[in-house]
């Protein structure tokens, strides 16, 4: 056979000659199909001197799929058996379970010898499941135990574990048995379709449960826990809907302010606290008295992780300085007026649920009296997670710092290396009170806009800057923005044409539009973060750093959220067909005299 190869690579040069040599050199275990019914199986020759011990002299198995993709991936755990029954035989030990569906080469004693025999008779002599058989000859591994190792290494919220052991008890009640080790690609598959076509679970729920499960067992093996992940690959994709949430307007929360006056402790104080400080109702039900305290001078909320509020992530704990309009409506009081215990809960009247937690049994009782009582029942406006936008529309009003508004929100939107040094602004109530304490109170006569001398210069309109000549740093810019939209266009054709996105599936014409509406709603709103998201990169091309919060780094950042919506356009365009369809770059519809203000 290689003789052959040799003679036929004579006289072959470069790419040609390469790829023959590959050819030979490359021998691996790999799925090939049967040379009658076309469908894929998995061959391994046993060593000479193992086959008195295998019984065997070559290990075979249908894998029962004509499609390669799923022959690739079903093969992957067919050859892990293989090798773990090669393994058992070179220490000396005889493999208790027989590989199914034709074995050629010599049977050992009492077992039968499938060569020659149809496919038919070889289905039926075989056992009929070798891979619980295979998974039966190993030591049981319970859900619990595998969870337990999980746990200890990557150490998940108490909510994370919970939730991960009720997807693993329930797949045990489905499949009838608990032992991870036995669980097979087919046993997922029926687990499955009894989610979706018994129970009839949504497809979202099934989807969660199979990815959460799989990438526990992922991790298992990985470290040598589990011979495979039977869950790989297998969970249903559902069709999400971006959830459309708007957030309160004056007369919302002006009705809701008022309505809270007449409550007592939570309901009380609720909507006051998410109404001022944007902060998460999970943040705000599990505060113990000890965190409304003063640093600086400044009355704070200190959000921290504490073993009922492990947090979202690591960038949730921060300081927010109390409004004034808070203070002034008497929260200080009401903290005086709790038992003086560091550690007891801000808000005692919230009746914990059996696990000690009061963030969920906050939620409903907030949920139905703003439904029920205050009649505030339109779906697109969360009990409270509605202030959390309305807080973000309010601090772009007033033009605060981006840094500032995270701070304040607890999100994490890093812009450049320079934003993990220091303390930042969610160590510095006094600085972030400042541009809070700007947000005017729903309760008070709002203006038609923020007077003119509340607004910083160096957030000022765009449309103020006059026309002026354009200097040379126009020209860098605009070289450095048309270097960036041709590596931004040949990335994003690239992803494309891999036929791959991030979720593992083929970019669509509705994930491109998708993206193009995301985009339209940030803008509209003022939020051009995501066009923020270049200017590291085009900083780099100009070969200077763009001055931070200045109105030339918003006009590019502007600009470059116009132009990832020309390139999500071709994406559709290349999804209808049209893989040839180059964009082009946007205009500066008066870029050049806005940055002839800057100068250089």
């Amino acid at each position: 056979m290689i003789r052959k190869k040799i003679q036929q690579i004579q006289g072959l040069h470069g790419a040609q000659c390469y790829k023959w040599v590959l050819q030979v050199a490359l021998p691996m275990t790999r799925p090939t199909k049967h040379h009658k019914t076309g469908v894929y199986q998995v061959r391994k020759s046993v060593p000479k001197s193992l086959r008195n011990i295998v019984g065997k002299g070559e290990l075979v198995r249908s894998l029962g799929t004509k499609n390669p993709v799923e022959a690739k991936r079903l093969a992957l755990v067919t050859i892990a058996e293989f090798d773990q029954v090669i393994e058992q035989a070179r220490r000396g030990e005889r493999p208790i379970w027989m590989l199914p569906q034709g074995t050629t080469g010599q049977a050992g004693a009492g077992e039968p010898d499938h060569a020659g025999s149809t496919p038919m008779e070889m289905r039926a002599a075989a056992p009929p499941s070798s891979l619980r058989a295979a998974a039966q000859a190993i030591e049981p591994l319970a859900a619990a135990a595998l969870l337990d190792a999980w746990s200890a290494e990557r150490g998940p919220s108490p909510r994370t574990r919970q939730r991960y052991g009720t997807i693993f008890r329930t797949v045990a009640r489905v499949l009838g048995f608990d032992d991870v080790r036995r669980i097979t690609p087919a046993d997922v598959v029926k687990f499955k379709r009894h989610r979706l076509e018994v129970e009839k679970l949504d497809v979202g729920t099934v989807e969660d449960d199979i990815r959460g499960a799989g990438g526990v067992c992922k991790w298992g093996t990985t470290n040598h826990l589990l011979p495979a992940n039977p869950f790989a690959g297998l969970a249903p994709k559902a069709m999400r809907k971006l959830a459309v949430r708007h957030g309160y307007d004056d007369d919302d929360a002006k009705r809701l302010l008022l309505a809270a006056r007449a409550e007592t402790g939570w309901l009380r104080w609720a909507p006051w606290l998410l109404c001022f400080t944007g902060a998460r109702i999970g943040e705000l039900a599990e505060l113990r008295r000890g965190d409304v305290r003063e640093d600086g001078g400044v009355q704070i909320l200190d959000i921290r992780p504490h073993e009922m509020r492990p947090g979202k992530n690591e960038t949730m704990q921060r300081m927010i300085p109390l409004h004034p309009a808070l203070i002034a409506e008497g929260f200080l009081k009401y903290v005086e007026a709790l038992p003086p215990k560091p550690a007891g809960p801000l808000f005692p009247s919230i009746t914990p649920d059996p696990h000690g937690k009061r963030d969920t049994p906050a939620q409903t009782i907030l949920g139905r009296w703003v439904r029920t009582k205050v009649k505030i029942i339109d779906p697109k406006k969360a009990p409270a997670h509605s202030w959390r936008h309305r807080m973000e529309d309010e601090l772009r009003r007033v033009r605060a710092l981006p840094e500032v508004q995270d701070a304040i929100t607890g999100r994490h939107n890093p812009r450049n290396a320079g934003a993990g040094y220091g303390r930042g602004f969610r160590g510095m109530p006094e600085e972030v009170l400042k541009e809070l304490s700007r947000v005017p109170s729903p309760l008070d006569d709002r203006a038609a806009g923020p007077a003119s001398d509340q607004v910083s210069d160096r957030h000022a309109s765009l449309r103020d800057i006059p026309p002026q000549e354009a200097p040379e740093i126009v020209r860098e810019v605009e070289s450095a923005l048309e270097a960036w939209f041709a590596a931004e266009a040949k990335r994003s054709y690239a992803a494309f044409a891999s036929s791959s996105s991030p979720e593992g599936r083929e970019m669509t014409r509705g994930d491109a539009l998708s993206s193009i509406n995301i985009l339209a709603d940030e803008f509209q709103s003022g939020d051009i973060s995501a066009g923020r998201g270049a200017i590291l990169e085009i900083s780099e091309r100009l070969g200077r750093a763009l001055p931070p919060n200045h109105q030339v780094t918003d006009a590019i950042a502007a600009w470059a959220m116009e132009a990832l919506a020309v390139i999500h356009e071709a994406r559709v365009t290349w999804a209808d067909g049209n893989r040839l369809f180059r964009p082009s770059m946007p205009t500066w519809r008066g870029m050049r005299t806005r940055l002839a203000k800057a100068g250089s």
